[in-house]
């Protein structure tokens, strides 16, 4: 019988301050890892494919690097995955099947980067999150917001259906804070300051401020035009 190798067995590695680039075969045979800490590196570009071999990867941790976009296949082969730390990068773009490949992501942190939106369908697979994280990024709030927005407006009707609505108040900032994922306009124009979960879809694609009214928003159809606002409204007088 061959003896067990370090690859078979580690289930811990933490690289750190040390590597601005990963190759494409560095985690290969990795099968046993459970948790990959590659924080506070520099870090730019993730090959996709790199984490193929790492099937049994639950958390990833990529905070305080330097990574502006994450392709399609960026994390493929990551069935397993339940945490993913992106915060405090320089991310503007993110693939919409990115997180097709982490099915079971429970805890997802993308605060402070650059993101101004989010691309539709992107977040739709993710069936099992309780955590997301996205304060403190540019979040340009006109039509481009619009599946961000009916997605954690979706997901707020969902959690107060599914408990007693009377002990939560809407109104509340720290409840707001959860809910919304801590996503605060950046603009434009009035806009600014405003929480994305309590707009409308007439306020981000028809109203003043909708600076992109020729792009057509992949979002529910039975949440067109329903103004959650008013229904955000009625919950805090409960």
């Amino acid at each position: 019988m061959r003896k067990s190798s370090y690859a078979d067995i580690a289930q811990f590695l933490n690289i750190a301050k040390t590597h601005s680039k990963i190759r494409p075969l560095a985690f290969d045979g990795l099968v046993a890892l459970k948790e990959l800490q590659l924080g506070q590196n520099y870090i730019k570009t993730l090959t996709p494919g790199l984490f193929d071999s790492a099937n049994s990867l639950e958390r990833l941790i990529l905070y305080a690097n330097n990574i502006e976009v994450l392709s399609k296949n960026t994390f493929r082969g990551l069935n397993n995955l339940t945490s993913l730390f992106l915060h405090s990068n320089r991310l503007r773009l993110l693939h919409p099947d990115l997180f097709k490949d982490t099915p079971n992501l429970r805890k997802l942190l993308l605060e402070a980067n650059y993101l101004s939106y989010l691309p539709a369908k992107i977040l739709d697979g993710l069936l099992t999150i309780r955590q997301l994280r996205l304060e403190r990024n540019p979040w340009h709030c006109d039509c481009s917001a619009a599946y961000l927005a009916t997605w954690l407006q979706r997901r707020y009707l969902t959690i107060t259906n599914s408990s007693s609505i009377g002990e939560i108040n809407i109104g509340d900032n720290s409840k707001s804070w959860e809910f919304g994922a801590g996503v605060i306009c950046r603009g434009p124009g009035a806009m600014g300051g405003k929480l994305l979960l309590r707009l409308t879809f007439h306020e981000l694609c028809e109203g003043q401020w909708a600076s992109m009214k020729g792009l057509v928003p992949r979002v529910p159809k039975d949440l067109l035009g329903i103004s959650l606002s008013n229904t955000l409204g009625k919950v805090a007088e409960v």
